[in-house]
């Protein structure tokens, strides 16, 4: 990781969180519309979780073990199998309940405090590196969440994370809610415009 500063260290991310494969889902379970959106692979577009393209399931097949699964604003989650291995999406938009299908692992922080030193960290470029090289050593790409929990992180002396965490944090909870509100007035524009031009819909002045 070459030279770091004086009172920091090397540790690795399974010091701070665990990884977790997402819930096996039943194919035949999948719908068009549903209860909860199901987050697959293909959902996972760096640096965020795209849920303009969803299929669906039902609160019933969402029982056990699936409830650990199911997602909240601002939780991490990275692409394990594919060309897409290694991908970090954030989730940015809970206007749906979501939940997370297999081949998509999800952080599980020790310790939420330290929430946004995990997820820059895990953007940081060294990091991505590791990751790429432990997941295609094989013909095809995959990564287990043990290897992902051993990749090595540069971790600063204590006052100094704690004071990144309660920055990062503010800074983070604003940009989440200032996203979130933007992508609801794309939705409201993109439901509104077609109707405008069409003329079905008309402005008073």
């Amino acid at each position: 990781l070459g030279e770091i500063p004086k009172g920091w260290k090397t540790g690795i991310i399974g010091d701070f969180a665990n990884v977790k494969s997402g819930f096996a889902f039943k194919s035949s379970s999948f719908r068009k519309n549903g209860d909860y959106g199901v987050v697959k692979i293909k959902n996972v577009i760096d640096p965020f979780v795209d849920v303009s393209d969803l299929e669906y399931i039902f609160k019933n097949d969402v029982k056990g073990k699936a409830e650990k699964f199911i997602l909240e604003l601002g939780d991490i989650l990275i692409a394990m199998s594919g060309n897409t291995t290694g991908k970090i999406g954030l989730v940015t938009d809970n206007s749906t309940e979501l939940v997370l299908n297999q081949r998509v692992g999800k952080y599980f922080l020790k310790d939420k405090n330290y929430h946004w030193f995990i997820y820059f960290s895990l953007r940081n470029g060294d990091t991505q590196r590791q990751i790429i090289e432990k997941a295609y050593g094989s013909a095809q790409p995959n990564i287990s969440p043990s290897i992902l929990e051993s990749v090595s992180i540069i971790v600063p002396d204590t006052s100094i994370l704690i004071r990144f965490s309660k920055l990062s944090s503010e800074l983070m909870s604003q940009y989440l809610s200032n996203y979130f509100e933007s992508s609801r007035l794309v939705k409201i524009r993109d439901l509104l415009l077609p109707r405008l031009m069409s003329g079905k819909l008309r402005v008073k002045n």
